[in-house]
């Protein structure tokens, strides 16, 4: 029932992802993993630094007596830090979330493809038009399809290493994973707001629901990044040899930090079962050797958070050039097109440079400015400056 829903809603969901994410300038997408890492682990570390400095003191309802659970201590010790550090979190987890996957079905980072202009038409006018008119179409529509995820499937080129089944099914899992993190985070402010103490009961029903949904995320992103994790480990089993083309469109970045998150998917994962199997017998030995667990595994997601900064690539692919809404605008001013029919790239910068020379301004780089439209139809009055 819950695919057919997903299924039934998958393009205007993906069209709501798109707007949210990929209106983000694209250099400050890591700000999300790096910021939910570092204020979990802060948080973390705050709470275990002032158990410690208070003498490991026993707290009521704990059940642990050798070593405080986190929800223990944040019963009675730092409750609105905790609370302040785990919507932090949540929220950046969500965002993290869903950039990494959105960002799995784009052709790189903020890339579309890029429109081959044959020099040999440079003599001809009437073949040199034709060709710059084929050129406008095909920008404006890579540009379109780069903001609304479509146009994809009919671009599939012969040798692609996804079908458009396989796509659509990664994408249904996409979905389960972005609503799984949302879900977990939504049960991890309210694990902050419901302590353990008081609200004993809702504490333990929403810690299973965080984990749960945290457990159903890192196997679906896991299985969305699959290729890119078998490309590395058939390098590392062929001693440094790319023995296939599995992940070929990712960069080397992308494909060691996926296999990097999944290594340590597997680790908590088995601390997990190592925890579960501490907790059930109720021994007090065990519950230190729990309790341990439970902070390395805390500490552990911090990890598993700033691992999402590898997953935004920005290399440039072969074939593919920044889109024209990243593209680099000096202050006030449009770009011009980058190449034009019958006009080297190197001819067409030193025109555009001379001619803000000529104007007596200076290229004052603003990464996070771009045009939506050629600088001729913003001078006709057609549409406002994207920013």
């Amino acid at each position: 029932m819950i695919i057919s829903f997903l299924l039934r809603c998958h393009d205007s969901t993906w069209a709501f992802l798109h707007a949210v994410i990929l209106n983000i300038p694209p250099s400050r997408l890591h700000i999300f993993p790096t910021l939910a890492g570092t204020v979990w682990f802060l948080t973390l570390a705050s709470l275990l630094l002032t158990w410690l400095a208070r003498g490991m003191p026993v707290y009521p309802g704990q059940s642990n007596p050798h070593v405080a659970f986190i929800s223990d201590i944040a019963s009675f010790e730092l409750k609105p830090l905790f609370l302040i550090g785990a919507s932090m979190t949540a929220v950046g987890f969500v965002f993290t979330v869903a950039a990494v996957h959105v960002m799995r079905y784009e052709p790189g980072f903020a890339l579309v493809k890029c429109p081959v202009i044959s020099e040999d038409t440079a003599n001809n006018d009437q073949e040199s038009n034709a060709s710059y008119n084929r050129t406008s179409e095909n920008n404006h529509r890579n540009a379109q399809n780069h903001i609304t995820g479509h146009g994809h499937d009919e671009e599939e080129e012969e040798g692609e290493e996804e079908d458009q089944e396989t796509t659509r099914t990664l994408k249904v899992i996409s979905l389960l994973s972005i609503l799984a993190a949302g879900t977990a985070s939504t049960a991890l402010i309210l694990l902050g707001v419901m302590d353990t103490f008081r609200y004993k009961f809702a504490h333990h029903i929403f810690l299973r629901i965080c984990f749960g949904c945290l457990a159903i995320q890192s196997a679906g992103t896991a299985i969305v990044y699959s290729t890119e994790v078998l490309s590395f480990v058939s390098y590392l089993y062929h001693w440094g040899v790319w023995g296939n083309d599995w992940g070929r469109k990712r960069s080397t970045r992308v494909r060691i930090f996926a296999s990097l998150s999944t290594i340590l998917i597997l680790i908590q994962l088995f601390l997990g079962v190592a925890f579960i199997s501490l907790t059930i017998p109720e021994d007090v030995n065990d519950y230190r050797t729990a309790g341990i667990l439970e902070w390395i595994i805390a500490f552990l997601g911090t990890i598993y958070l700033w691992l999402f900064c590898g997953f935004f690539d920005r290399t440039t692919f072969e074939g593919y050039v920044p889109s024209i809404l990243y593209n680099t605008a000096p202050h006030g001013k449009f770009l011009d097109r980058p190449a034009v029919a019958g006009v080297g790239v190197a001819e067409a910068e030193a025109e555009a440079e001379s001619s803000y020379s000529a104007a007596g301004n200076t290229l004052d780089v603003d990464p996070e400015r771009a045009p939506l439209l050629p600088q001729s139809q913003a001078q006709a009055g057609f549409g406002t400056r994207y920013t």
